[in-house]
């Protein structure tokens, strides 16, 4: 039978578009962008363009700025039907085709037409997940929280879990006094499987929300991301390391950068999309 599948790449601004095949560009956070101007009139003009808003239906969309890509998932939670759920973000995605890309690739080099359903398809269908590589750190995934952010919001999370989710306990201390993690938030997974994910991540991050002060730093700001990227880890390595019929697979990520140069020779601006045609240095 065949299976849908949709992948969502979650764009706050504009940047190069992925529209293909199986994958759908998604305004994370456009009821926030458009009720407080977070950005200009030609952006916001090509957000409503090119891409589905995350702000219809069942939604958290006006909370992005806490949430970041959150708000993408939880409107793909409550509002779309699918076999298989997926979530890029514009500038990282996985080489779910295969096709041996570097860790960082200039987006023009990107084929998006290896994003064609048969491809994906061929690819997932014998996975309930399709994961990111894990990347390696020097500390522990506890020890680089509190290097990196506010640690009594990730406390008030352990709390939490132990309390109410007991049967994640052994997992949790093992990720976080482990020395790898996955990043970005980005995967592929079957909607029943995503279904239980949300479940999970939402549920704590309403209990623990009471206890977040929010920062008048925009970036730290973005507190239950943060949150979120470590219980994706932590769901993600209780399924592996107790459900004895949870099929996974890991791709690389692959970090999508813009060679585009705006150049001005003889008095005239110039676009340049491709450095491997251009370069700017002027090097041989």
């Amino acid at each position: 039978m065949k299976k849908d599948i949709k992948i969502f790449v979650s764009y706050h601004k504009p940047y190069e578009l992925m529209n293909e095949g199986v994958l759908i560009p998604v305004h994370a956070g456009r009821e926030y962008a458009i009720k407080n101007n977070s950005l200009t009139k030609k952006d916001l003009k090509w957000m409503l363009k090119n891409t589905i808003g995350d702000n219809t239906g069942e939604n958290i969309s006006i909370e992005n700025p806490n949430y970041c890509e959150l708000t993408t998932f939880y409107w793909i939670w409550k509002n779309i039907k699918a076999d298989y759920i997926g979530h890029f973000q514009y500038r990282r995605i996985l080489d779910i085709c295969g096709r041996n890309y570097g860790y960082k690739e200039d987006f023009y080099n990107i084929n998006l037409k290896d994003f064609e359903y048969k491809i994906i398809h061929d690819f997932i269908e014998p996975y309930d997940a399709v994961l990111s590589t894990l990347y390696p750190m020097d500390i522990s995934v506890y020890e680089h929280y509190k290097r990196s952010h506010n640690i009594n919001d990730l406390n008030r999370v352990i709390d939490i879990i132990n309390e109410y989710y007991p049967q994640y306990t052994n997992s949790m201390d093992s990720y976080l006094q482990g020395y790898s993690s996955m990043f970005c938030n980005i995967f592929v997974m079957k909607k029943d499987l995503y279904n239980e994910f949300c479940t999970f991540i939402f549920d704590i991050l309403d209990k623990v929300k009471p206890y977040i002060e929010i920062s008048e730093n925009p970036y730290q700001a973005r507190v239950y991301g943060f949150l979120a990227e470590r219980l994706y880890n932590i769901f993600i390595f209780h399924k592996i390391h107790t459900d004895p019929i949870f099929k996974f697979t890991r791709c690389n990520q692959i970090h999508i950068l813009n060679s585009q140069y705006n150049v001005k020779l003889l008095g005239i601006d110039f676009t340049v999309k491709n450095s491997k045609w251009f370069n700017i240095s002027g090097a041989g």
